[in-house]
């Protein structure tokens, strides 16, 4: 038996091929078919968003980043975006990515979204932390102690999340394995990289490279290509690297070595790109020796033609649907709203009758959350979707009276917006938001104007406020009007991608005239400053 796979020749030209059918087990395997090295050119009369507009300076960028086409996953989508709207600009794109990516969801579909004259350069990665829990797995079931993947949440929760090696040899096998995961696990696909990257260069002579992390590898990787090639390099953080709190490196000596990692990443690049103010003002405060105008914050967005064709709201009776989109992990979690509605249903039901939780997406800590809606009484009420489809996400919100955003709990900064924010802007609907006061969410928040209600994630006596305001707004008919028609400019990914165009051609004049650092000329935004 075989299947149909994918293939994307180097150039913009797509080819089916016939592969043997994976094993149960496998993960998918992407090939790409190396065609002639020759740019397309483009005709007359083609579709004007894949082409220049007329008059604009033909540019050339070379994007370096793990997720990316066919790769469905969330750190894709910027990306794609930029490179999707950055050519009716006047850049033409070449990207360098990896042809065996861990296992993630794979999406054919988004390869269409890319410009057509888009040039795909892919190189093998080497994991080593996959080769070695194939090798323990192997082990183990050999004496019959397979560990599944769907097993490994439970014990580590059993462990408390992590497990002290024991003996000597393993806590120091533990221990040097840090060196090799800094900046993240995907290190082993520099070598190849690199060198598929200079190929790159050479055959495609772009003037700026642009990277994508996490994973951070990806800086690592572009950095050393622009010392290589001489030429601009702007470095995209999507999210923090050394103070990232969802991250913790239990050794000094690996943490300080991470911090000269992204020292290295900072100081050498042209310019660097966080997705919110918070990680742009810790980079500054980080890095006093670096130019004023080295820093600039571009954060998400959403594509206005995504939402084309959705269903306006409509009302549902008493009904207040509360909807999430998206993961729930780690410090993101709805246990305190769902604490508050419990302890609010057995006071008093008629405070919170007809109201209802919706979850589409994965959830880590599924089991313990229906586990506690049983218990208090709203079983019925809330529930858990699991994964669906970009567009019944989309109708999911739009069909809600609220939609949830997630914030961390916790005493740590409020650096990162998770990308789920953008996409309730462009639907519209008000939004329950559980983050920091005054905290970068609710900066965007209160710039958009969305209507929105916002309590700490760590004050349940806030969110029980914010819970009564929002149920008072709905049951006099104040939660009815979409906002659709708001002119989000600053979210929307065709002028995101005009400020990167803006930043590239910042970086490549300084590159060509270091006496001076080019200040970057925008139009104003409510949240850059810029």
């Amino acid at each position: 038996m075989s299947n149909v796979g994918w293939s994307k020749r180097e150039g913009g030209e797509a080819s089916i091929e016939t592969t043997k059918a994976p094993s149960k087990n496998a993960r998918p395997s992407l090939v790409v078919t190396c065609g002639p090295s020759q740019r397309p050119v483009m005709q007359p009369g083609e579709n004007p968003t894949e082409t220049k507009v007329e008059g604009a300076p033909s540019r050339h960028v070379l994007a370096v980043a793990y997720y990316f086409p066919p790769i469905d996953v969330v750190g894709t989508q910027r990306t794609l975006a930029f490179l999707r709207e950055l050519r009716p600009l006047g850049w033409r794109s070449t990207a360098l990515t990896v042809n065996n990516p861990q296992a993630f969801r794979i999406d054919p579909a988004l390869l269409d979204a890319l410009p057509s004259d888009c040039r795909i350069h892919r190189s093998t990665n080497f994991e080593p932390f996959e080769i070695y829990h194939r090798l323990k797995n192997q082990l183990r079931r050999w004496r019959g102690q397979e560990v599944l993947p769907h097993q490994l949440p439970a014990i580590l929760s059993a462990s408390g999340g992590q497990a002290r090696p024991k003996g000597w040899l393993r806590r120091l096998v533990a221990y040097l394995s840090w060196y090799v995961a800094i900046p993240d696990k995907m290190l082993g696909w520099t070598p190849f990289a690199v060198v598929k990257g200079a190929w790159a260069l050479r055959q495609d002579r772009p003037e700026v490279l642009y990277s994508s992390g996490p994973p951070h590898t990806c800086h690592v990787i572009a950095g050393a290509l622009a010392r290589i090639w001489g030429c601009a390099w702007v470095a995209d953080f999507r999210d923090p690297w050394v103070d990232n709190p969802f991250v913790t490196i239990p050794h000094p000596s690996v943490s300080s070595w991470s911090a000269w990692m992204e020292r290295w990443v900072v100081s050498r690049a042209d310019r660097v790109v966080c997705n919110t103010p918070a990680v742009e003002e810790a980079f500054r405060r980080r890095y006093t020796d670096q130019h004023a105008g080295k820093f600039v914050t571009i954060t998400n967005g959403y594509s206005p033609t995504d939402y084309e064709g959705l269903p306006k709201w409509s009302a549902h009776g008493n009904r207040v649907r509360i909807a999430y989109t998206g993961a729930i992990y780690g410090r993101r979690s709805p246990e305190p709203l769902l604490r508050v509605l419990i302890r609010r249903h057995q006071e008093n039901p008629e405070d919170v009758a007809g109201v209802e939780l919706m979850f589409a997406g994965v959830a880590e800590n599924q089991a313990r959350l229906e586990g506690l809606a049983r218990e208090g009484g709203l079983g019925d009420r809330v529930r858990f979707l699991g994964t669906v489809s970009s567009r019944e996400a989309l109708e999911l919100l739009s069909q809600s009276e609220l939609q949830l955003m997630l914030g961390p709990q916790g005493e740590e900064a409020e650096l990162q917006v998770p990308g789920k924010l953008f996409t309730y802007l462009g639907v519209g609907r008000p939004i329950f938001s559980l983050s920091k006061p005054d905290g970068v969410i609710e900066q965007i928040l209160a710039s958009s104007g969305v209507e929105y209600f916002q309590a700490d994630a760590d004050d349940e006596a806030a969110i029980e406020r914010a819970l009564e305001n929002a149920l008072a707004a709905a049951r006099a008919g104040r939660l009815g009007m979409d906002r659709r028609d708001l002119k989000l400019r600053e979210f929307q990914h065709p002028w995101l991608a005009h400020r990167l165009g803006q930043v590239f051609e910042a970086a490549i004049e300084e590159r060509q005239h270091p006496t001076g650092s080019p200040v970057l000329s925008t139009d104003s935004s409510p949240l850059t400053g810029s």
